[in-house]
């Protein structure tokens, strides 16, 4: 419409735009970088709040408050010299895009004016319903403007997510990975070798079998291993090298969630979501009657004390389980593990955390979970494995022995030694 009222008014219309793209261009070159950077400020800010707060405890104990004070005052200050970065590039760009289009109306008001007073085929009546023209063309570019800036704190925000997003799953399925509807329990490590770190194996050609209801005890000094064979056998890593079979089927050649539908595993620091007990106990089978509840707490040893709680079941947990102590906590574990009544059930340092009297009434739950299925228990109290089936002592990575309680206290190794230290404790806190 305004090149039809007059060209060359239009011509001077389109003078300022170029420089809208130029300006554009750069505030983007400029204030994307600025906008990561407020990004990440944010998130640390974030993370040493919640850092600091998970453990306050430990922040008093050792009088660290003044410490901690200054590490938050440093990081807030870092995001706020950011923010106020961002916020001046932002505030600085908005009003210099508006002098450039000011200036395109002027040259207008300017080369127009010209042509009306010289009579060069512009009436005064054609300038002002131009001018009017004008203010329509501006006014949605200058909105695009506009949209640039927010684009760009938008995608500098984003930026963070999908980088988290695109980052390929170290563990996938295979196209053809095999259901795996029932498990007998036969567990086989063959030649197995792997390290979080590739070049620094954790485990250096593991073998080990395990038939299906047998109660397997792993030990060993902290950092030999343990641990990762449960990461091993749950498919949280695949082995560099070797194979882990269940009923032997290589775990790789299975489906994932139907493999972890069959391992249920009893951690040593039990985690409890912020829900109530009802929900914890029947995270893995949220479909489960309040007969089935009620019947695995019982089974756990964990009935007596819920009741005791205010509000019975349906008492409301905090952050972690916060409300009931580390051997309630462990049983209300120990029966989530029950109720979901997996075939093959791992047992991760279960009993190391927790006094005298709750390990009794733990283990007292352990010996009815364990009844009919393979269990895997990794310990360092020994004393919990004097009923196994199979010992297995990882040192150093290696498989160093394997045997019965009364088989290795024979030969006098490893685990004869472990044994002894733990008694000679024992009788010296007595």
């Amino acid at each position: 419409m305004l090149f039809t009222m007059d060209w060359r008014l239009a011509s001077f219309v389109l003078i300022p735009v170029p420089f809208v793209f130029i300006g554009t261009a750069i505030y983007w070159r400029r204030i994307y970088p600025r906008h990561y950077k407020l990004s990440d400020a944010s998130a640390k800010v974030s993370s040493l709040i919640n850092g600091i707060f998970s453990g306050i405890r430990v922040v008093k104990a050792f009088s660290q408050d003044a410490r901690e004070n200054e590490r938050f005052v440093s990081s807030v200050e870092y995001q706020h010299a950011v923010r106020k970065g961002v916020n001046y590039s932002s505030s600085m760009f908005s009003p210099v895009m508006a002098l450039v289009f000011s200036m395109g109306g002027f040259i207008v008001w300017y080369a127009g004016g010209r042509l009306v007073i010289e009579d060069r085929g512009v009436t005064l009546g054609t300038l002002m319903a131009f001018l009017g023209y004008l203010g329509m063309f501006y006014g949605p570019l200058q909105g695009l403007t506009e949209l640039s800036a927010w684009t760009t704190s938008f995608l500098a925000s984003s930026q963070r997510i999908f980088d988290i997003l695109d980052t390929p799953a170290a563990i996938e399925d295979r196209i053809d990975a095999l259901p795996l509807k029932e498990v007998k329990g036969a567990i086989e490590f063959k030649n197995v070798t792997f390290g979080y770190d590739p070049y620094s194996p954790v485990l250096k050609d593991i073998s080990m079998k395990i038939e299906p209801g047998q109660f397997i005890g792993i030990v060993g000094k902290s950092g030999s291993g343990k641990s990762t064979l449960v990461n091993l056998l749950c498919r949280f890593y695949d082995v560099q090298a070797g194979t882990v079979k269940i009923d032997g089927i290589d775990v790789r050649d299975l489906r994932r969630e139907d493999l972890r539908k069959h391992v249920g595993i009893v951690l040593q620091e039990p985690f409890l979501f912020r829900a109530t007990i009802t929900q914890n106990i029947a995270y893995g089978r949220p479909e489960a009657s309040s007969h089935e509840i009620l019947d695995a707490a019982k089974a756990a040893y964990a009935h007596d004390f819920i009741m005791r709680q205010p509000l019975g079941f349906d008492t409301q947990l905090g952050e972690r389980g916060a409300g009931l102590s580390g051997g309630e906590r462990q049983r209300v574990s120990l029966a989530r593990a029950i109720l979901y009544d997996p075939d093959i059930l791992v047992l991760d340092e279960a009993t190391s955390s927790v006094d005298t009297e709750s390990e009794q009434e733990i283990r007292r739950a352990l010996a009815v979970i364990c009844k009919g299925r393979t269990t895997i228990a990794i310990a360092h109290r020994l004393s919990t494995l004097q009923g196994a089936d199979q010992i297995y002592v990882i040192d150093e990575g290696y498989l160093a022995e394997s045997g019965s309680h009364e088989e290795l206290m024979a030969k006098e190794g490893i685990y004869w030694k472990l044994v002894k230290i733990q008694t000679e404790l024992t009788n010296l806190g007595a």
